[in-house]
């Protein structure tokens, strides 16, 4: 979801706008939006919480930047939403886009031995990332239970060493891998992802220690259940801050076309077709094909692309 950039006009009219709302405040203040709980908003601004009410029909997410008028004598009033940089996003059960965070430098994606991933989620996910500007890192939980599928250490070895997307197993009992997922998150504004089940509140409260996360077990049918119903920030320090969000199960990407498609394989392009828009099929003399029919691409990757294509692609 790219967002619109303002034009030179709107960018002076805001100034202008806040110019004349200064009288009126104490205070205009930039401050972070670290949760939502419906018209109430809860703010971090000069290490301090804020609570207002959103009485505007700004549609914020957790992570947004925002402008503030504070006075003494009136309560906190929200004037403004700043344009974020990013924005991530689930489709809801109503078919509509349903906002979860903004303004992310890194999205830890959670997959776990248990529920198993299917094949093709590791693909999935980075590829959507990559349509929104969200770089990524792969965590394996749960990794004292059992040892990962040898197709799902193939494909992230492959995106660690090919696509410099890192990746970590970790385990909340054992402690395994938590040092090096907390660098990870290190002097950024991360959100813990992946499907329901996988232990994204228990590894968000083995990093935090001193905070309180509601955690549930899996349901009975093992596709695990849902925990956390609101967005939350919290801060390991002032410049490192991790988002924790209701489990995605199904991805925005409904429709795609062949180069959002594309965006997640990385690799193919540096394969350096010669045709413009070629669709890595059945097109003679594609250096896509030939490179996985020599192995220089693996195979898996090349399974990956069908899939989103035959899921994903745009009629």
């Amino acid at each position: 979801m790219k967002q619109k950039k303002l034009s030179l006009k709107q960018q002076k009219n805001m100034v202008n706008a806040r110019s004349h709302r200064s009288t009126a405040y104490d205070q205009i203040v930039e401050a972070l939006l670290v949760a939502h709980r419906g018209k109430t908003l809860e703010c971090s601004y000069n290490n301090t919480l804020i609570q207002i009410h959103n009485s505007r029909t700004f549609d914020l997410v957790v992570g947004d930047r925002i402008i503030l008028g504070l006075s003494e004598d009136k309560d906190p009033e929200l004037l403004e939403h700043i344009p974020p940089k990013n924005v991530l996003y689930r489709i809801a059960r109503d078919r509509q886009k349903k906002l979860l965070a903004a303004n992310i430098d890194l999205a830890c994606v959670v997959l776990a031995i248990q529920p198993e991933p299917w094949e093709q989620i590791v693909a999935q996910y980075y590829t959507h990332l990559r349509n929104l500007s969200i770089p990524c890192c792969f965590v394996v939980n749960k990794c004292d239970q059992n040892s990962p599928p040898q197709w799902l250490i193939e494909r992230l070895n492959y995106f660690r060493d090919e696509l410099d997307v890192p990746y970590v197993q970790t385990s909340v009992y054992t402690g395994t891998g938590i040092t090096q997922l907390h660098d990870y998150l290190n002097n950024k504004t991360s959100i813990i992802i992946g499907p329901s089940g996988v232990g994204k509140s228990s590894l968000i409260q083995l990093l935090l220690k001193d905070q309180s996360i509601r955690i549930g077990e899996l349901s009975s049918s093992s596709k695990g259940q849902h925990t956390t119903s609101v967005g939350q920030l919290y801060f390991f320090d002032t410049v490192t801050r991790l988002i924790d969000s209701p489990g995605i199960r199904q991805l925005a990407m409904e429709e795609f076309s062949v180069p959002e498609i594309l965006q997640g394989f990385d690799d193919f392009q540096r394969a350096g077709c010669k045709f413009r828009d070629c669709d890595h099929i059945d097109s003679k003399g594609c250096l896509v094909l030939r490179a996985i029919e020599s192995g220089s691409i693996p195979s898996h990757r090349y399974e990956d692309y069908l899939y989103l294509r035959k899921k994903f692609l745009t009629s």
